[in-house]
């Protein structure tokens, strides 16, 4: 839509609707389902040095639905864009998109939540289960008394993973776009993106624990980045261009200056907190607790350990990212799967954000006419390229979570948490190339 008529302002939109025909990269009706399988892990066996070997059921397999419905996409936006004087461009639009029936993974032979007593004649006996081998699976699991191999639906088998087409996604951003063309030597482009994007899968993998409740991991994308502002520019140096030295005009002059500049807020982090030989009633694992808002906390803390009232440095100052005492290791009770609120852990997936970018990479360049080849008008071109040009530090990773030897209920502090909150990487620093090249 022109809605002036003047051909400077027009208004776009589209929609789409798509489908993965490949049906989220399915194979077939199942796979990994061999007749015998040698790499085997045995528990509890009786007679171990006599035992003789033989065929034995397969450890693992994958299962694909056989009707599935098929990956879709559905693709939106609206669009304002205006032309202003001097070749500038300026477009406003929303872009969003919905994803739904997308590829995930799950175990088909994992263990119930809310699970109870189960018969294991292999355990009658043994701690929580009777002379019948009837066991209290929950405690045995949580304290990792036997492995949890006794206890799936199909014992012949350890994971049953079934790639099914369940999870789901959205993203909804605002984008602002400026073009400005050549004009004083310098051309540029400028833009900005504000977004969410929210999943509960976002990279077709298996949940880390509880994926039978897919809803508490409907979270931001691993992928997000709220802010984006991306520039690209070149310009062309005044520098000696007009000079009537010729010495100066082709060695000083004629140089050219181009680079990207990004700025960008970071992706999520995904805590997780598990005591030391302890699992969850299904015999998984666990969430965190907060006992405050998680949030970021720049700042800078001297890292070390302290015995009786005695600090001992271990780095110095270390750049901090989040405060570590609002995390807490989860409730004793918290463990069992009784589908309570704050089973597994209060903390949802990717609770804070990460680190973002600060990061200029620019180069010089300048082409020198060479005397070759003239009627093709052959040039030499040096450049000189810098990425991360100021060398400035920009954070990567951040230790975070709580270390197994944290008590229950307690706060992921201390000796036993060194390192917790504080940034752990960094992206590169700055790297410097010349290229020379021939061009004709």
């Amino acid at each position: 839509i022109d809605p002036k008529g003047d051909g400077k302002t027009s208004i776009r939109g589209g929609y789409g609707l798509f489908y993965d025909m490949g049906r989220g990269g399915e194979t077939g009706p199942q796979g990994g389902t061999p007749p015998v399988f040698t790499a085997i892990n045995a528990f509890n066996v009786v007679g171990y040095p006599n035992i003789v070997p033989g065929a034995v059921a397969p450890g693992t397999m994958s299962a694909y639905l056989l009707n599935p419905k098929m990956p879709q996409t559905q693709q939106f936006n609206v669009t304002i864009q205006h032309e202003f004087g001097g070749g500038n461009l300026v477009s406003f639009a929303y872009v969003g998109s919905l994803g739904r029936h997308l590829p995930r993974k799950t175990n088909l032979n994992r263990i119930s939540d809310g699970v109870t007593t189960m018969n294991v004649p292999a355990l009658a006996g043994a701690t929580n289960c009777d002379a019948s081998g009837n066991c209290n699976v929950q405690p045995i699991l949580i304290n990792k008394q036997k492995s949890i191999n006794f206890f799936y639906p199909y014992r012949a088998y350890n994971a049953i993973t079934l790639n099914e087409l369940s999870a789901s996604s959205h993203y909804n951003s605002f984008q602002v776009n400026l073009r400005h063309a050549m004009g004083h030597g310098l051309t540029f482009q400028v833009a900005y993106t504000y977004a969410h994007g929210m999943d509960n899968d976002s990279a077709d993998g298996t949940p880390p624990f509880d994926s039978s409740n897919i809803s508490r991991w409907f979270a931001s994308s691993d992928f997000n980045r709220t802010q984006d502002f991306v520039a690209n520019y070149v310009y062309d140096l005044p520098f000696f261009r007009n000079s009537g030295s010729h010495l100066l005009k082709t060695g000083l002059g004629g140089w050219q200056m181009t680079g990207i500049t990004t700025f960008a807020t970071g992706v999520p982090i995904n805590f997780q907190c598990l005591a030391s030989g302890k699992a969850s009633g299904i015999g998984e694992g666990m969430n965190c607790n907060t006992t405050g808002a998680l949030q970021i906390s720049k700042g800078t803390i001297q890292d070390g350990t302290t015995s009786g009232g005695v600090f001992t440095p271990r780095y110095g100052p270390v750049p901090q990212w989040f405060d570590p005492s609002v995390l807490q290791m989860p409730l004793q009770s918290q463990y069992s799967a009784n589908n309570q609120s704050g089973m597994f852990g209060y903390m949802g997936r990717n609770a804070l954000t990460g680190p973002g970018r600060n990061n200029w990479d620019l180069a010089l360049i300048k082409n020198f006419e060479a005397p070759w080849f003239k009627g093709e008008h052959s040039n030499l071109q040096f450049r000189v390229e810098t990425f991360n040009t100021f060398n400035h530090p920009q954070w990567q990773g951040v230790s975070a979570g709580c270390n197994a030897a944290t008590a229950y209920g307690a706060p992921c502090t201390g000796n036993s948490n060194l390192g917790n909150g504080e940034v752990s990487s960094a992206w590169a620093p700055r790297y410097l190339q010349f290229g020379l090249k021939f061009l004709f």
